[in-house]
């Protein structure tokens, strides 16, 4: 479109003053009014011909440095289609033609809902272009992600509309297409992804925690409001070794210790375990696995902390141990002397009367000693295999054996030898030693007076 005698004369006397010139400047080499001057510089300006530069109250004008639109869009692997006012097409690049499967002179100057459309679901996207012109009319730019087809093969663009001003002033609207399939369905996996990691960190029976570097809880999962009965919204923000490792070990200096360790790129023992008071006043022991999370540069942004509970366990074990006190303190009060070993035949535990009777003493059994050991050679064998009966087979036995003591003394003695039973599962020989002549006090049958 061919421009006014004036507007080429301004823009001919700027090219060849690329430093700028004033109104003042122009009006007087073109031999204009200022006032005549200044509208054909606004509308050169508004067409994005010419630019203005301000020096105090002084207004510069030079000639804009532009990049052709046809050759922007001629090196664009985007799709651009450049409409006027009416929306009739003024350019349009090739990747947007391919779109639409149509040649060059079916669609310049071509209304945008006229252009010979086969495919329905083409027609339906360029009807949306045109909706949304009119709805944006008095602020066109927008931008908007549209879904494409149908189906599996569906495709998803992104959409960017941009008002632009032709070289006559005219208004004008650019659209620009990009693919965004790609990229689209990798936000739904990650979607996916993220939606089954917080639903297996909720749904875990696990104490999950994150903390930041500065020990306060980032991330409090629902397992550990019940576990603690503290509320969510109670935990974020707040310190751990106040709110949680406020008791026995693993309290707050232990927790600073622990953080600035994982973030100095330092390790921690697994399997650490503390003691906590819950919201009701119950004592829990918690077993944590604690590692440092990392950002994409490998910084250190704080720790993962993943517990579980341990309180049941820890009750069993406190019980094992007082029955096993109390069973000990039993078989020293037994006037006979009573034994156990493992399943290599290693004694492992033996009562006063058995370690008095054959001379050992309790450091000699911590050292280790072998039952056969404490029979004469020509009884071992027999022996051997008594104890392999009783520990392959499970059966008790009532054997009499010539027995050593430790300095060499040889004692007849009647065994009576049982399995020893852990968790369901033979682990030893358990035992009673009767001394029948009675060489030793108390090792002897016990007598009725």
């Amino acid at each position: 479109m061919e421009q006014p005698e004036e507007l080429v004369q301004i823009k001919e006397l700027l090219k060849g003053n690329p430093q700028g010139m004033s109104i003042t400047e122009i009006s007087r080499e073109l031999g204009k009014n200022m006032h005549s001057v200044g509208r054909y510089l606004d509308n050169l300006r508004l067409s994005g011909q010419v630019v203005m530069r301000a020096y105090g109250k002084a207004k510069v004008f030079s000639l804009a440095r532009r990049v052709p639109l046809a050759n922007m869009m001629s090196c664009s692997r985007e799709m651009i289609l450049v409409l006027d006012r009416d929306l009739r097409v003024v350019q349009i690049n090739d990747p947007f033609l391919s779109f639409l499967n149509l040649p060059s002179e079916e669609v310049t100057g071509k209304h945008l809902e006229h252009l010979p459309l086969p495919d329905p679901d083409t027609q339906e996207l360029l009807h949306n272009f045109t909706s949304r012109l009119r709805e944006h009319a008095t602020d066109p730019h927008y931008h908007e992600h549209i879904r494409f087809g149908a189906g599996t093969g569906a495709r998803f663009l992104g959409v960017n509309v941009i008002p632009l001003v032709f070289d006559d002033g005219d208004p004008g609207y650019a659209i620009v297409v990009f693919d965004i399939t790609e990229e689209h369905r990798a936000h739904l996996a990650l979607e996916a992804r993220e939606a089954q990691y917080r639903e297996l960190v909720e749904l875990a029976h696990a104490i999950i925690l994150k903390l930041d570097r500065n020990g306060r809880i980032t991330f409090f999962n629902e397992y550990a409001e019940q576990f603690f009965g503290i509320p969510k919204d109670r935990a974020l923000g707040k310190a751990a070794g106040v709110l949680i490792f406020r008791t026995g070990s693993g309290g707050e200096g232990d927790l600073e210790d622990l953080i600035r360790s994982l973030c100095s790129g330092g390790s921690v023992s697994p399997g650490m375990e503390t003691s906590h008071t819950t919201g009701d006043g119950r004592q829990v022991w918690v077993r944590w696995t604690h590692r440092a999370i990392l950002d994409a540069g490998g910084h250190c942004t704080g720790i993962l902390s993943v517990g579980s509970d341990i309180t049941e366990h820890r009750r069993m074990d406190e019980e094992l141990k007082a029955s096993e006190t109390r069973f000990r303190d039993l078989a020293n009060l037994l006037p006979a002397p009573v034994f156990e070993c493992n399943e290599r035949g290693e004694f492992t535990f033996g009562n006063q009367e058995a370690l008095q009777m054959f001379g050992y003493t309790m450091d000699d059994a911590r050292a280790g000693i072998h039952l056969l050991s404490m029979i004469a050679p020509e009884d071992r064998e027999r022996a051997r295999r008594n104890m392999d009966h009783v520990l392959t087979g499970g059966k008790r036995t009532r054997e009499e054996y010539m027995a050593l003591r430790k300095d060499g003394v040889r004692i007849p003695i009647l065994a009576f030898s049982a399995p020893l039973m852990k968790g369901g599962k033979i682990a030893g020989i358990r035992g009673i030693v009767i001394d029948p002549a009675g060489s030793f006090p108390g090792a002897g049958i016990p007598r009725n007076p």
